[in-house]
């Protein structure tokens, strides 16, 4: 017989039931019954076997993987037993993953995917908001750079001095500023003016150390090739000063020959005159003369021109003849002292030359920072080329997401009217919702605490267990799955049918929980088990319990505290009053407050001696913590301070803090906790409300756990704020009227796009650099859940969906009915034939054309377990799978 969430109540056709009865009377009879065909989840038997369909209308296991939660529910009986519930939990785990798929996230920084250069990131390293630049990478070499080739310069006598060349990256970090004269503010790339702190150095290693001051060698007049330009080595270089003459259009004129020379679109008429020694030569450019000396650079009537060499004859007859280079231009590069450029020695702001080696050059290196503090910074989508050599660039073009990235999920807290605040979000299900969580009485009275209530005055309960009265809220949050309840309905149990209703507030699905005699029931809703405790009083109220060890009126293993509610893009919202009660006791106690870390313990704290004097102990599991010996403790649990305060007996209190000085939030707030960044930590985002003389407010400082921008003014618009934090997401903050605090929260952590490049390449985009990247697997949404109970299934259910049957026709109505319509086994098959096995099998048209169900059964409960598990965990292929 096949059981799915219950016990089987009674054997539901045929002679087996009444000759078993007979025999063994109806008290051994039932626990016959439940043995037989009640099951769960439970540790995977061996020994399954494929067997012949037996007549029956097959389909084939498989179909299994092609179900979703949007087509299939599972089924389990009206009376399962806890053990068929957990199965059904189990399954319900499998198939919230059919149909999920993985959105990859492309990073910044893969090599060899960006033209003409390179990003600063890797494809393991990303750079996020306020990394340094260095996060990844700390020098760029000639694979990253075309212009950073290896090279060879040469003496007079022939001997050959190879070099290296790199660039050193220094300090800068993507942040969100308002820059210099700048409206609003921006993302940039910090810098500095500080040559002591540059945003990167240029360095020339050479395998062999120069000596420039050593005439005999003579390297004047020779070529170099420095950062993808070429430069010829003044005749007046020294070990700490180098004199270099940009490579232009170059030409030999011999005495009384005439050119014309266009540079920069402007045409020039040179004459050479003469050559008069090996050392002069004279010039005229547009009728301008000059005596102009070998080895040395001049600007005449606006055109550099550079005498390379001169070829001087005495001999009559003989023609002499000087090698110049027009459109040249003079760097000059001296130890300890900036850059200078031109015949004028124009000083380049914010670089700083050191020229290394001992009597030799061996190393000469660039520092270069921002010209001066206005312009210390690298703007989103712009780039900052070399001002030294000019061939090549960093560039900063923003983050990916961008700031206003459609796919951002919105947060918005606000208020309505005078009287109440109100926060508006999206859940992962795709529904979005006004609530009003904050309400002041007596808005022109300013010493008013608020209530953490709707505007009908209906109250917020946000502690697992907490009893809560018809029209009141809660909020659950079993598993990875959040609902923000409202008790909509609480029969007297007097009554026959008695049952609780719950209301979801965003997706607007009711669920009902029947309960017993007791005002006790359970409902599984979206795979996770819920326990209903109600009381029997004049003004009846619900507790609601889950989570591992919950039973009715039981929160088990650990009780939450501030339960949330997962919104859009997997961030979570949670609702907090002013100060939240909590009961104590004499021996361990666990809350789990809100760490982030969903289903797991970081968010553990244990409180222990709760009697000794007045005090108590609290462990804090992550950041691991012990405080001991007081009445009152602040602690950190994940990234988000709380204050713990014993006020008498077994009574205490939980309050958000806003900050690590201890001091408690007073009013109810709306904290967004983001999902994991590349700390690991999950940060939080507190908005706040207050009263004023006249109204609520919506509190203009917020509290962001994690590393941000802080609040930056807009000229533009002298009432908004705002800041931008690790996670990427930018928060608002206007005081217009009573204020409103709007989140934008990306669905990926933020990543930058910083790039080396070549002057002339094209900056690409953000995050399409990379051929790998980080996956965020999307759960398809389960809507109004996937399990049901047998007597909760509608002729529609029957139509519309594949069915998943946990039990066998003892203990499921739906297996009972294919029974009797020979469609899968009957009773008499499982006490004569399947004794001490389990069976999964797929009926093919079982209630509607078209429509699959599988029905998962064992003898006893354990066979049942083990049938889940191999469903929920295995291929399966063939109409049936039996055990041996």
């Amino acid at each position: 017989m096949l059981c799915l969430a219950g016990g089987c109540p009674a054997i539901i056709h045929g002679r087996i039931e009444l000759t078993k009865q007979k025999e063994i009377g109806e008290k051994t009879m039932q626990e016959t019954i439940r043995r037989v065909a009640s099951g769960a989840l439970g540790l995977l038997m061996g020994g399954a076997t494929l067997v012949a369909p037996m007549g029956f209308a097959t389909a084939d296991l498989a179909s299994f993987a092609d179900m979703k939660p949007s087509d299939t529910l599972i089924v389990v009986g009206a009376n399962a037993i806890t053990q068929d519930v957990v199965g059904a939990i189990n399954i319900g785990g499998a198939l919230a993953q059919h149909g999920a798929t993985t959105t990859v996230t492309s990073l910044a920084g893969a090599t060899g995917a960006v033209t003409g250069g390179m990003s600063l990131a890797t494809s393991t390293t990303p750079l996020y908001m306020y990394d340094d630049v260095t996060a990844a990478r700390t020098t760029i070499a000639k694979g990253d750079l075309s212009v950073l080739d290896s090279g060879v310069v040469q003496d007079d006598s022939g001997v050959d001095y190879k070099y290296d060349q790199y660039i050193t990256l220094g300090t800068g970090a993507v942040t969100y500023n308002k820059e210099a004269d700048m409206s609003d503010p921006v993302l940039s790339v910090n810098m500095t003016s500080l040559t002591a702190t540059p945003l990167y150095t240029a360095k020339v290693v050479f395998n062999n150390a120069i000596n420039m001051s050593d005439t005999t060698k003579a390297f004047g007049g020779n070529t170099i090739a420095l950062f993808g330009k070429e430069y010829t080595i003044g005749s007046t270089s020294t070990n700490t000063k180098l004199v270099l003459f940009g490579s232009g259009d170059a030409a030999t004129l011999a005495d009384g020959e005439e050119t014309t020379v266009t540079v920069g679109g402007t045409s020039y008429t040179v004459k050479m005159i003469g050559v008069s020694s090996a050392t002069i030569a004279v010039i005229s450019v547009d009728g301008d003369s000059r005596s102009l000396t070998k080895g040395s650079s001049y600007n005449i009537k606006g055109l550099d021109i550079y005498v390379n060499d001169l070829y001087f004859f005495s001999k009559e007859g003989s023609v002499s003849s000087a090698k110049l280079s027009f459109g040249s231009s003079r760097i000059t590069l001296e130890h300890q002292q900036a850059v200078k450029t031109g015949t004028a020695d124009t000083t380049v702001e914010g670089t700083l030359v050191t020229i290394g080696g001992s009597a030799e050059v061996a190393t000469i290196e660039v520092a270069v920072a921002a010209a001066d503090t206005s312009t210390a910074f690298l703007q989103e989508g712009t780039s900052f080329v070399d001002p030294v050599f000019g061939s090549f660039k960093l560039a900063f073009s923003g983050i990916n997401p961008s700031l206003a990235d459609s796919g951002r999920d919105e947060i918005k807290v606000t208020t309505s009217g005078n009287d109440r605040a109100t926060v508006t979000a999206t859940d992962y299900n795709g529904y979005t919702k006004s609530i009003d969580f904050a309400r002041d009485s007596a808005p022109a009275t300013m010493s008013t605490e608020l209530s953490f209530q709707d505007v009908n005055q209906y109250n917020y309960n946000v502690v697992e267990g907490a009893a809560v009265t018809k029209s009141h809220y809660l909020v659950a949050d079993a598993g990875d799955f959040s609902h923000l309840f409202q008790v909509t309905g609480l029969s007297s149990l007097t009554t026959t049918s008695a049952k609780a209703t719950l209301k979801d507030v965003f997706s607007g699905t009711s669920y009902e929980i029947t309960l017993n005699s007791t005002g006790q029931g359970s409902k599984v809703i979206d795979g996770q088990v819920y326990y209903a405790n109600v009381t029997a009083s004049t003004v009846p109220t619900l507790e609601l319990t889950w989570g591992s060890g919950a039973t009715n009126a039981n929160t088990g293993d650990k009780t939450t505290v501030f339960p949330g509610i997962k919104l859009k893009n997997g961030e979570y919202l949670y609702l907090t009053a002013k100060e939240q009660a909590v009961t104590i006791a004499d021996t361990d106690k666990t809350f789990k407050l809100p760490s982030g870390s969903a289903g797991g313990t970081a968010g553990d704290i244990t409180i222990v001696n709760a009697t000794v004097g007045g005090h108590f102990n609290i462990t804090v599991t992550s950041p691991a913590a012990t405080h001991t010996g007081a009445a009152s403790y602040q602690v950190l649990v994940g990234s988000q301070y709380y204050n713990i305060t014993r006020t008498s007996g077994t009574a205490a209190t939980i309050s958000l803090s806003s900050g690590t000085t201890g001091t408690s939030i007073t009013q109810p707030a709306v904290m967004v906790m983001e999902e994991k960044d590349d700390n690991s930590a999950y940060n939080t985002v507190v908005v706040q409300t207050s009263d004023d003389t006249d109204s609520i407010k919506v509190s203009s400082t917020v509290l962001i756990s994690g590393a941000n921008s802080g609040g930056k003014s807009s000229t533009s618009d002298s009432s908004v704020t705002r800041y931008v934090d690790l996670f990427g997401a930018l928060v608002s903050v206007d005081i217009d009227s009573d204020g409103t605090v709007t989140m934008l929260y990306p669905d990926t952590q933020a990543i930058a796009g910083v790039y080396a490049l070549e002057t002339a390449a094209a900056v690409p985009a953000v995050g399409v650099a990379s051929a790998t990247g980080t996956g965020t697997v999307n759960q398809p949404s389960l809507n109004g859940g996937v399990s049901k109970v047998d007597t909760e299934i509608t002729s529609a259910d029957k139509t519309e969906k594949n069915l998943i049957l946990v039990g066998g026709p003892a203990a499921n109505a739906l297996v009972a009915e294919l029974a009797a319509a020979n469609k899968t086994h009957s009773m008499d098959t499982w006490m004569a034939d399947l004794v001490g096995k389990y069976v999964i099998q797929a009926v093919e048209d079982a209630f509607a054309e078209g429509k699959t169900a599988i029905v998962v059964a064992g003898y006893e409960y354990a066979q049942t377990q083990a049938a889940s598990l191999k469903l929920a965990t295995e291929a399966l292929s063939g109409a049936e799978v039996q055990s041996a």
